[in-house]
């Protein structure tokens, strides 16, 4: 009957009640108990002057500087798409990028068609006692409650400790190699890697604190680096208490790091792929596909002889080990592809090399683009179109890319057909 049915709903959504009613109280706790905890935080901008104050060794690597990137090159369309529609164009990138016309402005058009400058913060060592740690991005917390800022590039605000970590800490001296997106193969290789350079000679003495679950391209860098498994500290995500921590702070800002560190870090990784072999002259030209991957280019396969055509060899990066990766791009002279990590093997490249980037319109960013500058690579880059669905792949009018390649490989050919 219609009543008892009813009386069954009603009588199931108590059951669901009183079911989910201490869930509900335990999760209002936790919020309280966590914004208590967070409004007990107190930002520490100046880890150098707090060092003074409290007698932690801190030692000044580089002093402040200013890294200066070139205008890319493209083609006229690009360029001039870029002059006539900066703005707007800017703001079709995906849909997250919400942040005024003026800093999209100077973001994302101006790191393309402009000189830009950037300035480099003083980067340092500090030795911090007594230290909690939240795994895995980072962000540092002293037993005061101070966040220490330098430690991690994050959106401090959102920075919350559900509960103060308890158990015994991590004992002796460590080195933490946790940061934003540290699963990614770009900010590993880019952000994260570099912090051991400042620390070479003493990287055997330390316990290096690395993220719960190490993929292969963490596991084969560090051991190239000479880091032995028993050193890496896995931290399960959440908060964790440290005996020592050993700050070593080489970039402020995400995917731009100190030129310094960054080349540190290329010469010390090509001495463990070569060994002692003699490092070649770059001749390659290499594609870098992602046909395998998200964001990818729906045509590759009609780019495929435009490439060949330019004696360009196709790899794909997942296929191959780091070393190897090490060994190719070190013997690169071009490197092409479209937008993604895949491109930041430009780390191994000798400087003077070219990088031509592939842009989906709705989704780039100029990181590849800073990192190509500070290693002292030309950059090149060609808007695609973008194809159908949320998943940001795209295409690329055959036409167009072979005049692309044709600019960028500087060939006597003038190729002005439109397309």
């Amino acid at each position: 009957m219609p009543g008892s049915t009813l009386k069954q709903q009603l009588r199931r959504l108590r059951v669901v009640r009183y079911t989910m009613a201490p869930q509900v109280r335990q999760v209002a706790f936790a919020w309280r108990r966590l914004r208590a905890e967070r409004a007990r935080f107190t930002p520490v901008d100046d880890l150098k002057l707090l060092a003074t104050e409290r007698g932690w060794p801190y030692t000044t690597l580089a002093p402040p500087s200013v890294q200066q990137a070139l205008p890319s090159r493209a083609v006229p369309e690009d360029a001039s798409l870029l002059l006539r529609r900066g703005v707007a164009f800017a703001r079709l990138h995906d849909q997250h990028v919400q942040k005024g016309v003026d800093q999209v402005e100077q973001l994302w058009f101006a790191n393309l068609a402009a000189v830009t400058r950037y300035p480099i913060a003083e980067t340092f060592t500090c030795e911090v006692p007594g230290v909690m740690i939240q795994a895995p991005d980072g962000a540092v917390v002293t037993d005061r409650f101070e966040a220490l800022i330098q430690s991690s590039r994050l959106d401090w605000d959102r920075v919350m400790m559900p509960r103060v970590p308890t158990g015994p800490p991590v004992s002796g001296l460590a080195l933490s190699l946790l940061g934003w997106s540290v699963q990614n193969y770009s900010h590993w290789l880019v952000d994260i890697l570099p912090r051991t350079m400042p620390v070479r000679e003493r990287l055997s003495e330390l316990r290096l604190l690395v993220p719960a679950t190490l993929k292969r391209h963490h596991r084969e860098s560090l051991a190239l680096l000479g880091v032995a498994p028993e050193q890496l500290v896995p931290l399960a995500p959440g908060w964790h208490r440290l005996e020592r921590l050993l700050i070593s702070h080489t970039a402020q800002r995400l995917m731009l790091p100190s030129r310094a560190h960054l080349i540190a870090l290329r010469d010390a990784l090509w001495a463990a792929a070569f060994g002692g072999e003699a490092r070649p002259t770059p001749w390659r030209h290499v594609f870098v596909s992602r046909a395998r991957t998200g964001r990818h280019i729906l045509n590759e396969d009609a780019l495929l002889p435009i490439l060949r055509e330019y004696g360009v060899e196709v790899v794909f990066g997942e296929e191959l080990s780091l070393r190897e990766q090490i060994r190719l791009f070190a013997e690169t002279k071009v490197l092409i592809g479209p937008h993604g990590s895949g491109l930041n093997n430009s780390l191994f490249m000798p400087s003077g090399g070219k990088l031509l980037e592939i842009y989906n319109p709705l989704r780039w960013n100029y990181c590849v683009r800073n990192v190509a500058n500070t290693l002292g690579h030309l950059h090149w880059y060609l808007f695609g179109e973008p194809g159908d669905g949320p998943s940001f792949n795209f295409r690329v009018d055959p036409k167009k890319f072979a005049k692309f390649l044709a600019y960028a490989f500087e060939r006597d050919t003038v190729l002005e057909d439109r397309y």
